[in-house]
């Protein structure tokens, strides 16, 4: 017949709480391993057991237990129980410890409160049954010749106050003298752009009003020196040539926005073959956008030449359209237009 500590000690390994009624708890709670540094050991995972003396209710399960294999009633499982706390708390009152087998030791402190000191060697953890504590000992790293070598390296690299000393007064210098030349041109900048401000512009002598006229003749005669005037020729106007804005298939919006759409003026071209004053139809076949008349009209006379009598520009401001000739209705512009696809000419139908 096996003993009470024994049954306690065999549930412990499958319940998390083993109850012994008018005593209390066992409870276990698993704990991971630990490195114990000072003792160089590494403990298994393992479960902890303590005790509470709250909790005296009878669940049953040791009860159950004695009756389950040790084959005898619940009565009288329940009759060695009690004898069993009977005599726990008889070798406490006389100041003894109760040492529960495999489990841990029962005793009262100073205050006879009841405490409870498990024994650490005992693991209920049946994941961790025969691991043992592993020894370790620290890693002792030899010094090796690449240790000692990077060392040095790093000595011979670490700049010597007096090379530092150097170094800075080095880099002063040099900073000294690049602010030396930047201030010299600087100033050079700053002189030859008020220079230029200042120096007058060249004028002839008669753009001067006469009062000032008069009395730089004066002054000059007085020196003794002549005084000649200076005919002032105006250069001849120079015509820019810019070269066609075409557009051949999109809409002459994409290509020039005009900034009036309210009014159309006919111009007439160099030729003075186009009316000056002929009230345009809606639909224009466009051959091409200007935005210098000379250039329009040299155009429109290039398209006459060619045979397109009614050629003439719609001025729109800022643009100068070109047109081959302008109808009332679409179709007669779209037919003028596929005879000019079948030419191999460009154009492109603009609704006024």
């Amino acid at each position: 017949m096996n003993s009470i500590e024994s049954h306690i000690s065999a549930l412990l390994y499958d319940h998390d709480c083993v109850i012994v009624p008018s005593l209390g708890g066992f409870l276990v709670s698993q704990d991971t391993s630990h490195i114990h540094v000072a003792r160089q050991i590494i403990d298994p995972p393992f479960r902890r057991v303590a005790f509470n003396i709250y909790l005296r209710q009878n669940d049953g399960l040791l009860a159950n237990h004695l009756v389950e294999f040790d084959s005898v009633t619940y009565a009288e499982a329940r009759f060695r129980i009690d004898q069993y706390v009977r005599d726990c708390f008889s070798k406490l009152s006389d100041g003894k410890k109760v040492i529960v087998e495999r489990v841990g030791t029962l005793y009262y402190d100073n205050e006879r409160n009841l405490q409870f000191e498990p024994f650490r060697q005992m693991n209920y953890l049946k994941d961790s049954f025969g691991l043992s504590p592993v020894p370790f000992a620290p890693i002792e790293r030899e010094k090796t010749a690449e240790t000692v070598v990077r060392k040095k390296v790093v000595r011979e690299l670490r700049p010597s106050l007096k090379d530092t000393g150097r170094t800075l007064e080095k880099t002063r210098r040099s900073a000294q003298r690049y602010l030396s030349i930047l201030t010299v041109a600087g100033a050079l900048a700053w002189f030859s752009f008020n220079l230029y401000l200042v120096a007058p512009q060249p004028a002839s002598l008669t753009s001067v009003n006469p009062v000032d006229k008069e009395s730089l003749k004066k002054i000059l005669s007085d020196t003794g020196l002549q005084t000649h005037e200076i005919a002032t020729v105006k250069p001849e106007p120079t015509t820019t040539r810019v070269e066609t804005v075409y557009v051949a298939s999109a809409s002459p919006t994409s290509a020039i926005t005009p900034e009036r759409n309210s009014t159309t003026a006919v111009q007439p071209a160099e030729t003075g073959t186009i009316p000056t004053d002929v009230k345009a139809p809606s639909f224009y076949v466009i051959a091409g956008v200007f935005r210098i008349p000379e250039n329009a009209n040299e155009f429109v006379s290039k398209l006459q030449r060619e045979g397109y009598s009614e050629a003439r520009i719609i001025d729109q401001g800022k643009a100068f359209y070109v047109c081959y000739d302008g109808f009332t209705n679409r179709a007669a512009a779209s037919a003028l237009l596929d005879s000019l696809t079948e030419k191999n000419q460009s154009g492109w139908i603009w609704h006024n």
